[in-house]
């Protein structure tokens, strides 16, 4: 998508806020720079999976999750029952990116820079967003291991593989398989390892082996018969 792109300006109250994740506030401003006029932003969910390096199913979910949570509107505009076209408004909720670059130093009277550190966090490198955007993913990689040990260890070994999108669903499939298998269901997950362990072996690729159906009992194989080896008596019953 062509535009004069210079970075982007993310206003203190937004980056504080407890309410969005790291993604969700990286895709708020996104949106935000891409609106014009206040006629919103009429990007795509490949456009936001190109920027961000995660797909566009991903991309429409944290959209979604922006909009349930009142940060932006979404309307689509339908023929039948195909979408022809999806235009997202942002909710103004925070200073926004447009109004700070126009003066991004504050006014003249507020002084040197020293009086507007903490107010804004500046922007303007792609390593930066890929940086944050992997934050991101480990918050939820560590949200969904059951095993919460040695965080610290765990997020230097996430940094340390820096996983893709692609690596990321691999990661996250596998923890899914895992969560149901034998081994980490067997006494309430005493045999789970450590988080920076599981990374570090690359854990997610090994074959798992789900739990025996508990409504099945394993010792037999088809169907018993019971009455085998004994006389039917002229009584109906039975004996040896």
């Amino acid at each position: 998508m062509d535009r004069d792109f210079r970075g982007i300006w993310i206003p203190a109250d937004l980056w504080l806020t407890k309410e969005l994740t790291v993604g969700e506030k990286l895709m708020y401003v996104e949106i935000e720079s891409l609106s014009r006029l206040q006629r919103g932003c009429f990007a795509s969910n490949a456009h936001f999976a190109e920027m961000f390096q995660i797909s566009p199913t991903r991309a429409s979910e944290i959209i979604s999750s922006l909009s349930s949570k009142g940060f932006v509107m979404v309307e689509q505009k339908r023929q039948g029952v195909r979408t022809v076209q999806r235009v997202i408004r942002v909710v103004p909720r925070f200073g926004t990116s447009s109004e700070n670059l126009k003066n991004p130093f504050g006014k003249s009277e507020e002084g040197s820079s020293e009086n507007l550190k903490g107010k804004n966090t500046y922007i303007n490198n792609t390593n930066s967003l890929k940086t944050l955007v992997s934050d991101d993913r480990f918050a939820e990689f560590w949200k969904q291991y059951p095993n919460k040990k040695a965080k610290a260890s765990a997020e230097k070994r996430w940094n340390k593989i820096k996983p893709d999108e692609q690596t990321f669903s691999l990661i996250m499939s596998g923890l899914s398989r895992h969560k149901s298998s034998r081994a980490w269901l067997k006494d309430n997950g005493e045999f789970i390892p450590h988080p920076a362990t599981w990374l570090n072996e690359r854990r997610w690729e090994d074959e798992t082996e789900s739990p025996a159906n508990p409504g099945k009992h394993s010792g037999f194989s088809g169907q018993r018969d019971y009455n085998q080896g004994l006389t039917r008596n002229e009584d109906g019953t039975l004996s040896f």
